[in-house]
């Protein structure tokens, strides 16, 4: 038996009423071991074992993936956590 895991998310910072991006992190795990993720900065995978070198070069040529990568981090996982502050907002407010 064996585990993949992914993880996915994204830190935002709250400047007034305006909420903004402030970290994100997608990451592969393997049996509990870390085995490839995506560094925002740089726009392109890192493979912390020799094992994932091949992923990380294969996914790094491939460039609207990695540009998918960092604008879902960026956005749509932004968008995601807002709805889901509404709703719990929303819950505390009528809970």
């Amino acid at each position: 038996l064996h585990v993949l895991q992914w993880r996915h998310g994204c830190e935002v910072e709250q400047e007034g009423d305006e909420v903004k991006f402030s970290k994100g992190i997608s990451e592969y795990v393997y049996d509990g071991e870390n085995f490839l993720s995506f560094d925002i900065k740089e726009s392109q995978w890192v493979a912390p074992v020799d094992a994932a070198l091949p992923t990380k070069i294969k996914w790094d040529n491939v460039p609207i993936l990695n540009q998918y990568t960092k604008g879902y981090l960026e956005k749509e996982c932004v968008d995601w956590l807002n709805k889901f502050r509404e709703y719990a907002d929303k819950e505390l407010r009528h809970g």
